[in-house]
Formats: C-alpha cells, structure tokens, sequence
C-alpha cells in the first residue's frame, strides 16, 4: 500500500483501477486506503483470487452504482460528476470489469 500511495502522490491521477486484489470482507478500508485525496470503492470476490478496487480522486464527486451490479459478476459501476464536462453531458459512468480466464459470459 505504501507503494501505491506514493505512485498516487507522485502521478497525481483522477481514477486508479486495480484488478485481482485478493480482498475479502475480513479486511477493512483503513487498510486499502491510500490516504485523504481517495475514496475507495471495492468489489471482493468471496473466494480466493480476484476482486476489484477503484480509487477516486475525492475532488471528483462519485458513488457506487449497485443496481448496475451483477451477482457473480465482478463489475464495478461508478457515477462520477467532475466539474468540467462537455456541455452535453453532467456525469459519466465509469465501470471496471475483471473477467477471469475460463469465466462463460
């Protein structure tokens, strides 16, 4: 973790995603945080292997979109509201997906 808050610090980034984790409810946030300039949002997979964590800039507005969310499925739907935008558009979503080796659609 010590690693992946100073590539944070260093790159500055709006969203950083990472797959296969290994995360499972046992392990808290306080744990994956990455400091004051993130929010986490995770996706544990319950079993060994797997899993989803993005990481968003807290300057971004965000929220998790559980009714987008599929059971078995590891995605991870965020709506996110940066300030600037294209006039069309007031959001974006944002989803991460880890599709495992041998996983049927």
């Amino acid at each position: 973790m010590d690693e992946l808050s100073s590539v944070a610090e260093i790159n500055d980034p709006d969203l950083i995603c990472i797959f296969k984790t290994w995360l499972d409810p046992s392990i808290y946030d306080g744990v994956i945080s990455i400091g004051l300039n993130y929010t986490p949002y995770r996706k544990d997979r319950g079993t060994l292997g797997g899993g989803l964590i993005t990481y968003v800039k807290t300057a971004i507005p965000s929220s998790r979109l559980f009714d987008m969310e599929e059971e078995g499925k590891e995605a991870l739907w965020l709506l996110l509201k940066p300030q600037r935008l294209p006039r069309l558009f007031s959001c974006i979503v944002m989803v991460a997906v880890y599709y495992p080796p041998g996983q049927a659609l």
